[in-house]
């Protein structure tokens, strides 16, 4: 049996890297660095980076919020705003008041697992303290980097795991129960789309009529939209990733209630334009009560009738404007899964999902589910419905059977 091969000496493994570890005298805890090159030669060029650096005169005293802030700052051209709004707000909730005013350099693998510990034990999600840190890993990360923080606390600490729940979606006939009541409600057009399509509630509410293609029933996504966190602003942005940008096949008898939704569009869109969107009044300013209502009144017929011009989106709300998908979800899709009196946990969401269970189940390639989802590799096609996986395998031992025997 061949001998294990000895470490060298100050080195650890952690997650399958090398890590340089050493006490040095005035220092509370061990410095760590990550170790790329794992030779002898390579231990020792790291220790002599660590001697140099603490022979350092020491510079002004950086407080974690500047190491927050600056980690913002860097990453503010790399994000989408919502997801920088996210980061901000997420380091300010959880980690700034207790490691805000501290000294970079003193922060300890201690004081971030106790803040950690505290989302547990206030019984928040695993997906919400994952994310916690994963967002003050990143940050601490820049600070390593920059040599704001010595010693990287979250070295060894491990990101709690999240355990994928049941998916909760329709079957084939509660989809057909689905779009049937769908045909009973105004907005009830966008949620046959969304099933049908399997796009992102993103990307369907961003559409715009050119990206309808009427002559072979297609749809290309080219856009996503997205909200500010407490949903005053928006603005389209590319899609999730490069494999969003897609074109996806529909069938005929959904254009033809999209044709219907159109028309009833430009009908809203023709009698606003035949109003009186340019009132005059007597003072040549509205005075009364009266005349500031009507004033108001043919300011906003005139922002829609700009609005519809400006975007031409397929779905549009009372303002010509996206629609928010929360407040889509507590609108007419409350009042549909209650007429079919759809299961608990049914969401906008799993209506994608649904697409994608009912073409997998019928025997569609993983490949074109993927490619139709958007999803960057078919690993996570595979991934987000592996409990799909079982059936399909059932009835494809059924259809060798029946070509064998």
């Amino acid at each position: 049996m061949p001998r294990k091969k000895k470490l060298p000496k100050h080195v650890t493994i952690q997650h399958g890297k090398w890590y340089v570890q050493k006490r040095f005298p005035g220092l509370k805890y061990p410095v760590w660095r990550v170790c790329n090159d794992q030779t002898q030669a390579g231990v020792d060029a790291i220790l002599e980076e660590i001697k140099q650096d603490l022979k350092k005169p020491a510079a002004v005293e950086v407080t974690m919020d500047q190491v927050f802030d600056e980690w913002l700052s860097s990453i503010r051209d790399q994000v989408s705003e919502r997801t920088h709004e996210d980061y901000s707000e997420n380091l300010k909730r959880y980690f700034r008041k207790p490691l805000g005013a501290m000294p970079a350099d003193q922060v300890t693998e201690e004081d971030v697992r106790t803040i950690l510990d505290g989302l547990r034990d206030r019984e928040l999600s695993t997906r919400t303290r994952q994310y916690a840190h994963r967002v003050v890993s990143m940050a601490l990360k820049r600070g390593v980097a920059r040599k704001t923080v010595l010693v990287n606390p979250m070295t060894l600490l491990k990101a709690p795991r999240v355990r994928r729940g049941e998916m909760v979606i329709f079957d084939q006939d509660e989809s057909r129960k689905f779009f049937e009541q769908c045909d009973k409600f105004e907005e009830g057009v966008i949620f046959q789309f969304a099933l049908e399509s399997g796009a992102r509630p993103e990307e369907y509410l961003a559409l715009q009529r050119p990206d309808l293609n009427t002559r072979n029933h297609s749809v290309t996504v080219n856009r996503a939209v997205v909200f500010s966190r407490n949903g005053d602003r928006w603005h389209f942005e590319p899609p999730k990733t490069e494999k969003s940008r897609r074109t996806i096949k529909l069938s005929v008898q959904l254009f033809t209630k999209l044709k219907k939704h159109f028309d009833k569009i430009d009908g809203e869109i023709a009698d606003l334009e035949a109003q009186d969107n340019a009132p005059t009044f007597r003072k040549g300013k509205p005075v009364t009560t009266r005349e500031v209502r009507i004033e108001r009144e043919a300011r906003r017929r005139l922002e829609a009738i700009q609005n519809h011009r400006e975007h031409n989106l397929v779905f549009p709300n009372s303002e010509f404007t996206p629609f928010n998908v929360g407040n889509l979800g507590r609108r007419d899709f409350l009042q549909i899964k209650t007429a079919i009196k759809a299961r608990k946990g049914i969401t906008i969401k799993s209506l994608r999902h649904t697409c994608a269970s009912l073409l997998l189940l019928k025997g569609v390639h993983i490949k074109i589910v993927s490619e139709r989802l958007g999803h960057a590799s078919i690993a996570i096609t595979l991934e987000t419905y592996s409990h799909i996986l079982p059936t399909m395998q059932d009835q494809a031992s059924e259809t060798l059977a029946e070509m064998l025997y």
